[in-house]
C-alpha cells in the first residue's frame, strides 16, 4: 500500500483535530490513548509475514476482553485491489436495508477513526478512547504482548466497538494478507475475494497463485465466497480451490455493468436472468474499479438476501453501490481550494492512492480515457513498491505530465529524496526539463499551486493522499456520529 500498511510499524502520524483547547492540567484522554497506540507501532519496523499460529497472542487478548469478535453476522473481504471499495459499498447496501453495521477498513486517510465506523459514521472519540484504553490495558498485562502488532490492537479495538454498539452486521476488510490477518479470528457468513495483484511480494510472494492462496485463507469450509473479477490465470483455479475446501464459489462478475450507449452519463446493469436497469452516473465516476466493485458488492448482497424483485429495487441497489463516496481512489475533483491561502483553487485535481502495478495501470488507463494530460504530477512511493512491474504503467503516467514533483515520505521504508528523484527521472520521457524536485507534501502542493489552472494528479501513496487532503477544502471522508453522510463525489 502507498500508506504504510496496517500492521506495519511505520504507522502514519496520528494527528487528530481536537474540538477544544485543553488546559495543560487536563490532558486530552483521546490524545493520550492515541499516543499509547502509536508507541506500540514502533515495535514493528516493516510489514512482515507470519503463520496462522502467530494469531495466538491476539486470540489470548480477545479472550481477556470477553471474545468481542463473536456476535453479529460477518462479511470478510480480502484481495489486493478493490477490497476497500467493496467494503464501503456493501456497508452502504446493508445500511440501506435498515440494518445496523460496523465497518472495519484500513488504512485511514485523515483520521484514524475512519478505520472503525458505526452505522456509516466515524466511531465517536469517547468510544474510541474507551475501547483503546480497555484493549491496551489488557494487552499490557499479557506476558506475550510483544507478539501483538499495531494492526492486531486496532482490530481488537474495532471488535470492542462493534460489541458496544450492538451491530447486527460487521464488514471486515483484511489488512495485508488473509490466512494470518488479524481480522481472520471471527466466524463469518460470507467471504469476498477482490482482484488479486502484485503487492507485498516480500511478504506474500511473487507468484499470483501464492498471493491468492494467502488471501483465500479467510474462507472457512462451508462458507460461501464471492469472487470479484480476477486475472484470467486465477479465476477458474481459485473457484476450483474453494470448491475443494467445500466452500461455494460465486462469480461476482455475473452482474454486468456497462456504460449506457445512448447516455454517456449513465450505466446499464443486468442481473443474470433478472432485471436490467439504467442509472445515472457522472463520467468521472465510471471507473473500472468502481463498476467492478459494485458488481461484486451487489453479488454479495444478492447472496445474503436474494436478487432484486424488480427494476425499482434493482435500480435502488445499483445507485446505492455506484454512488458510494470513495475518497482517494480515482477521485476527480474540480475547483478545489487550498485551506490556506483560500484564494488558490485547482481547476481539476485527481487523487489516487495507486501504489502497485495493477492500480497504476488503472490510473494510466483512466487518465487517457478522460483525456487528462499536461498535468502536474505529485508522486510518492515506498522503496519496496519500486519494482519492475510498476515501471511501465508509471512511465505512461509520467509521459502525460507537463511537470513532475516527487513527494518525500517520512518513513524508513521510503526512498531518500535523491533515490526517488533518480527513479522518476529514469522513467520519464527523454528530454525532461531539468531535475525532478522532491519535497514534503505541503511544499509539493504549493509548487502545484503556482499553476492552479493546470490539472494536478496525485498518486503513488495513500499516506500522501491523506496529507494532501488535510491541506485542501474537501468534504469529510465519513461523517461524525449523528452527522450527515458525505455527499457523493
Amino acid at each position: 500500500m502507498g500508506a504504510p500498511p496496517a500492521g506495519s510499524s511505520a504507522a502514519r502520524p496520528l494527528l487528530p483535530q481536537t474540538t477544544r483547547t485543553m488546559p495543560r492540567s487536563e490532558p486530552d484522554p483521546y490524545r493520550l490513548q492515541l499516543e499509547r497506540l502509536e508507541a506500540w507501532a514502533r515495535y514493528e519496523p516493516r510489514p512482515h509475514s507470519r503463520s496462522a499460529e502467530k494469531l495466538a497472542p491476539l486470540r489470548a487478548l480477545l479472550e481477556r476482553l470477553g471474545q468481542p469478535q463473536r456476535g453479529g453476522r460477518v462479511v470478510h473481504i480480502a484481495g489486493t485491489n478493490g477490497k476497500g471499495t467493496v467494503a464501503e459499498m456493501l456497508n452502504r447496501l446493508l445500511l440501506a436495508r435498515g440494518l445496523s453495521t460496523g465497518l472495519y477498513t484500513s488504512p485511514h486517510l485523515v483520521d484514524i477513526r475512519e478505520r472503525i465506523r458505526i452505522g456509516g459514521a466515524l466511531i465517536s472519540r469517547d468510544a474510541f478512547t474507551r475501547g483503546t484504553a480497555a484493549v491496551l490495558d489488557e494487552a499490557m498485562r499479557m506476558p506475550e504482548r510483544e507478539g501483538l502488532s499495531y494492526f492486531d490492537l486496532l482490530t481488537a479495538i474495532g471488535f470492542v466497538a462493534f460489541r458496544g454498539a450492538g451491530t447486527e452486521w460487521r464488514v471486515l476488510e483484511t489488512g495485508l494478507g488473509g490466512t494470518a490477518d488479524a481480522t481472520n479470528v471471527s466466524d463469518k457468513d460470507l467471504c469476498v475475494l477482490t482482484p488479486i495483484g502484485h503487492d507485498h511480494a516480500e511478504v506474500l510472494g511473487e507468484e499470483l497463485k501464492a498471493i491468492a492462496r494467502q488471501k483465500m485463507g479467510i474462507v472457512s469450509p462451508g462458507t460461501p465466497a464471492v469472487l470479484g473479477k480476477q486475472p484470467e490465470e486465477l479465476a477458474d483455479w481459485m473457484a476450483g480451490e474453494l470448491e475443494r475446501q467445500a466452500s461455494r464459489a460465486i462469480q461476482g462478475a455475473g452482474i454486468a455493468i456497462v456504460i449506457a450507449g445512448d447516455d454517456p452519463e449513465a450505466v446499464r446493469l443486468r442481473w443474470p436472468g433478472g432485471p436490467e436497469v439504467v442509472v445515472p452516473l457522472p463520467r468521472f465516476l465510471q471507473t473500472g474499479p468502481r463498476l467492478d466493485g459494485a458488481a461484486t458488492a451487489l453479488t454479495a448482497l444478492d447472496t445474503l438476501f436474494g436478487t432484486p424483485t424488480g427494476p425499482a429495487e434493482a435500480a435502488a441497489r445499483a445507485r446505492t453501490a455506484l454512488e458510494t463516496p470513495l475518497p482517494g481512489r480515482l477521485q476527480v475533483l474540480e475547483n478545489v481550494a487550498l485551506a490556506s491561502p483560500p484564494e488558490t483553487a485547482f481547476e481539476r485535481l485527481v487523487l489516487d492512492g495507486a501504489h502497485n502495478p495493477e492500480a497504476l495501470e488503472a490510473l494510466a488507463r483512466h487518465l487517457a480515457r478522460w483525456k487528462i494530460s499536461g498535468y502536474t504530477l505529485l508522486f510518492a512511493m515506498l522503496r519496496d513498491k519500486m519494482v519492475d512491474r510498476a515501471a511501465e504503467p508509471l512511465r505512461s503516467i509520467l509521459a502525460g505530465a507537463e511537470r513532475i514533483v516527487g513527494v518525500a515520505l517520512p518513513f524508513s521504508r521510503a526512498p531518500r529524496p535523491a533515490e526517488l528523484q533518480a527513479y522518476l527521472e529514469a522513467l520519464r520521457p527523454p528530454g525532461g526539463a531539468g531535475p525532478v524536485p522532491v519535497a514534503p507534501p505541503a511544499e509539493a502542493l504549493a509548487m502545484a499551486a503556482g499553476e492552479p489552472e493546470r490539472p494536478v494528479v496525485a498518486a503513488g501513496s495513500l499516506w500522501m493522499i491523506g496529507e494532501l487532503m488535510r491541506l485542501l477544502v474537501l468534504p469529510p471522508v465519513a461523517p461524525e456520529p449523528g452527522g450527515a453522510a458525505p455527499a457523493p463525489q
